[in-house]
Order: structure tokens, then C-alpha cells, then sequence
């Protein structure tokens, strides 16, 4: 059986991530979240999660520059990424940094289950099959 690690949830906006971290545990993965770009490398380092969602408009130091900032520390180990933003750039960066995924804010809570599911499956615990909350 696969190890249950974590989905890692980067995002400056305390209420939705408290939204998707409440969804995807109902449909369950665990979930970190981190709501402070400048410790979420540490973090990412702490729990080594099985997939990253990374906002992209963030104080301090934006989500382009934190996968930056990670791939130095991590180099090949790091694990996917999905832009999560309303930046009309998402797309571009999506692109220019190599991501496998993005997510449009505002989105619909089965994309983001898709992306949970297609980057994260094995890391869900299989008895959490139950209705929508």
C-alpha cells in the first residue's frame, strides 16, 4: 500500500483554502495548507506532499517564484505543481515553468477533484468514496 502523504495547498486566502482543504478531505486526501509563501518551501520539506496547488498572486513573493525558490532546494524531486489563480498570466507561467497543471479561479470543485485525482490518486484513501458535502 502507498504511503498517504499529503496534497500541499499554497494559498494567501484563508477562506478557500479552508473551502478546498474541507472538500478534498471529504473526498479523502490529507491536506496541508500553508498560507505564508515564504515558509512553504520549509514546509513542502516537512511534509513532503504528493502534490503541490500553488496560487499565483501572493504577498512577498509570488507562486512563480516559490517553484523557483523549490526547484533549487528539491533540483528532480519535486513533486507536481498546479497553478491555482485568477492571473490572466496563469497559462503563460503554467507554460514557461514546465507545470503539468492549472486551475482557473473560480473553478468547479470536480476540476479541482480531477487534478487531485489524475496527479494524486494513490495517496487517497480508497474508503472515501461518499456523497458530494
Amino acid at each position: 500500500m502507498t504511503e498517504q502523504r499529503p496534497i500541499l495547498l499554497l494559498d494567501d486566502d484563508y477562506d478557500l483554502t479552508t473551502m478546498i482543504r474541507r472538500y478534498l478531505e471529504h473526498e479523502g486526501w490529507k491536506v496541508a495548507v500553508v498560507n505564508d509563501p515564504m515558509a512553504a518551501v520549509e514546509s513542502v520539506l516537512e511534509v513532503r506532499p504528493c502534490l503541490l496547488l500553488v496560487d499565483l498572486m501572493m504577498p512577498r513573493i509570488d507562486g512563480e517564484e516559490f517553484v523557483r525558490a523549490l526547484r533549487r532546494v528539491l533540483f528532480e524531486g519535486t513533486p507536481p505543481i498546479c497553478l491555482v489563480s485568477a492571473a490572466h498570466t496563469r497559462a503563460e507561467v503554467q507554460k514557461r515553468l514546465g507545470l503539468p497543471a492549472s486551475l482557473g479561479k473560480p473553478f468547479a470543485m470536480t476540476d479541482l477533484k480531477d487534478i487531485a485525482i489524475r496527479f494524486a490518486g494513490e495517496h487517497r484513501d480508497a474508503s472515501s468514496e461518499r456523497p458530494a458535502p
